[in-house]
């Protein structure tokens, strides 16, 4: 089976062999990972059958603030921990839900779309079946867009 009947297999719930799945890895954890096996291109080589494109805001490094990013929805993130490329919400946007007044920025269109249809190409048209969007600007995690 190709990577695509695969995932629709599983969608139908017929057992499948393999069973399709999905890796990730932070930008630490990939160079960790290919410095153990020595293998520039075991991302590729994992198999998956599944990717999916994030909306996260487009960080963009503080002017002075080494390590930290403030997002398209005015989230500042630390950094300077662990997982560089996730980090820490410095400050939610919204501490009270009762009495608030946040308005969302636009998002950019074009620019999720270019990452989409790079998505389509990379998985040979097929995987980037779910847009997740995460909106950090509670003190939790949200996510729109859904399966």
């Amino acid at each position: 089976m190709t990577q695509r009947e695969l995932v629709i297999a599983a969608l139908n719930h017929e057992e499948t062999t393999p069973v399709p799945y999905h890796i990730d890895f932070t930008g630490q954890s990939l160079e960790q990972l290919i410095a153990y096996t020595g293998n520039p291109d075991i991302e590729a080589q994992l198999g998956v059958c599944m990717n999916y494109i994030q909306y996260w805001g487009w960080p963009a490094e503080i002017d002075g603030r080494p390590g930290y990013f403030r997002d398209e929805f005015g989230v500042v993130w630390n950094r300077n921990g662990a997982d560089k490329d996730i980090g820490v919400v410095e400050k939610p946007q919204i501490e009270d839900l009762e009495e608030c007044d946040y308005t969302f920025p636009v998002c950019d269109e074009a620019r999720l779309r270019r990452g989409n249809s790079r998505c389509w190409r990379g998985r040979g048209g097929w995987g980037c079946w779910r847009v997740r969007a995460g909106f950090p600007i509670f003190g939790f995690w949200g996510s729109g867009g859904g399966w």
